[in-house]
């Protein structure tokens, strides 16, 4: 069933193939709350999803910044050794059952199947061909699976441990980028049935995960900034700076 939340799906394939849900217009999420967008995207699956996941909703934190990034063109720095992004990917969550254990993923799903540039003169992204070849998908588990619903419901969950690499040979668990190619986040929130529960259901494991799409949290990988304004909100709104110390202990 975790393998379903985004390992096995078609290899990063782009967004318009992939087994996720579509994105939304600006003013089909006017309403940040995406409790009911898995089955309002998915009304087949509308009375199989388990109990434990039919209230589910998350609701991304920061949202102002990630659309001022997002006004932009939001880029993420990518390294050899790993670099965590900034904005930090956090939720607040609600719906969950009290009691009932879960899951919580992230993975990442190419917006497109085009390799860009950003053109200086223009200050603006051009499409410089077709994407590099993708590496194996990888999926990043919060470091707290699992936990349960009580647990998440508690705080903000907040994905700051996640790093971006473009190391394609990394063993670090790290998530492999290209760079130069942009990314969607995708978030998702795994229920695991209890040993005695006689709700599992072998043959549909999707009955058991729920998929949240954020469009503002897109953005292009890059080993560099490209957009000077995009380095400019980045200094003003990250108090570490990280992408502009000669020494990253971050990256040590």
């Amino acid at each position: 069933c975790l393998q379903s939340a985004g390992k096995d799906r078609k290899a990063y394939s782009p967004l318009d193939q992939a087994d996720s849900i579509p994105l939304e217009s600006d003013s089909e999420r006017d309403n940040n709350n995406r409790t009911n967008t898995h089955n309002k995207n998915h009304p087949s699956l509308s009375n199989s999803i388990s109990p434990a996941l039919s209230n589910a909703g998350a609701i991304l934190e920061m949202k102002h910044l990630w659309d001022e990034f997002h006004s932009l063109g939001t880029e993420m720095i990518v390294t050899k050794a790993g670099r965590r992004m900034f904005p930090t990917f956090q939720v607040k969550l609600c719906g969950l059952d009290l009691h009932a254990e879960y899951m919580l993923m992230m993975d990442f799903v190419p917006v497109d199947d085009k390799r860009y540039r950003y053109a200086f003169h223009s200050s603006s992204w051009v499409v410089a061909g077709k994407a590099d070849p993708v590496s194996p998908p990888r999926i990043h588990v919060h470091p707290d699976s699992p936990a349960t619903g009580a647990q998440w419901m508690k705080q903000t969950v907040s994905f700051d441990k996640l790093k971006l690499t473009n190391n394609q040979l990394d063993d670090n668990g790290h998530i492999i980028l290209n760079s130069m190619h942009r990314y969607q986040p995708r978030f998702h929130i795994v229920y695991l049935p209890a040993k005695n529960s006689n709700n599992t259901n072998e043959e549909n494991c999707s009955d058991n995960f729920k998929t949240f799409v954020f469009p503002e949290t897109a953005f292009t990988a890059v080993t560099a900034y490209q957009n000077h304004r995009i380095t400019q909100l980045k200094i003003a709104s990250n108090p570490f700076a990280k992408g502009f110390r000669d020494c990253d202990p971050d990256e040590t």
